[in-house]
C-alpha cells in the first residue's frame, strides 16, 4: 500500500526562497489552492509583504526570516511551522547558486558550510512523513558570459 498524500488545501507547506522567482510563484499558487504556508527567505521585508498579500487575499501564511545554509535557521523554520500549525506536510527547498568558478565554489561550500548544499532532515524528527522537494538552480558564469 502506497503513501496517501493530502490534498494541497489540507497541507501545511514550507517554502524556502519564497520571495522571488520559483519560490514566489509557488507560494502564490499554493495559497490560491488553499495551502497553509510557512514562507522563508533571507529578505524579511519581502517576506512580510508577501505574507500580508496572501493573508489579505484570504490565505493563511506566516514567515520566518532565515538562511537555509544555517542548520539553526532550518530548525527555526520547522519550529515556527509546528508552533503555528502543529505540523508541516511538504517542504519545498529552493536554492539559487551563482557560480563563477565551480571547483572553488564546491570546495568552499563543503569546507566552510556543508549544510548549504543540503537540508538534513535527520535533524528534524518532526518531519516523519510527507513530501520534500529540493530545487536548486545553478547559474554558471564564465569569462565569456559575465554580463549575465
Amino acid at each position: 500500500m502506497g503513501i496517501k498524500l493530502k490534498n494541497l488545501d489540507e497541507q501545511v507547506v514550507v517554502i524556502t526562497g519564497a520571495t522571488s522567482g520559483i519560490g514566489l510563484v509557488t507560494a502564490r499558487m499554493a495559497a490560491m489552492r488553499g495551502a497553509k504556508l510557512v514562507l522563508a527567505a533571507r529578505n524579511e521585508d519581502a517576506l512580510r509583504q508577501l505574507t500580508d498579500e496572501i493573508n489579505e487575499s484570504g490565505g493563511e501564511a506566516i514567515y520566518v526570516a532565515a538562511d537555509v545554509g544555517s542548520e539553526a535557521d532550518v530548525q527555526k523554520i520547522a519550529d515556527q511551522a509546528i508552533g503555528r500549525f502543529s505540523r508541516f506536510d511538504t517542504w519545498i527547498n529552493l536554492r539559487l547558486y551563482r557560480i563563477f568558478n565551480f571547483p572553488d565554489f564546491l570546495a568552499r561550500a563543503v569546507e566552510n558550510n556543508p549544510f548549504a548544499l543540503k537540508t538534513d532532515f535527520q535533524s528534524l524528527p518532526q518531519f516523519a512523513a510527507g513530501i520534500y522537494l529540493q530545487i536548486a538552480v545553478c547559474i554558471f558564469y564564465s569569462p565569456q558570459n559575465r554580463h549575465i
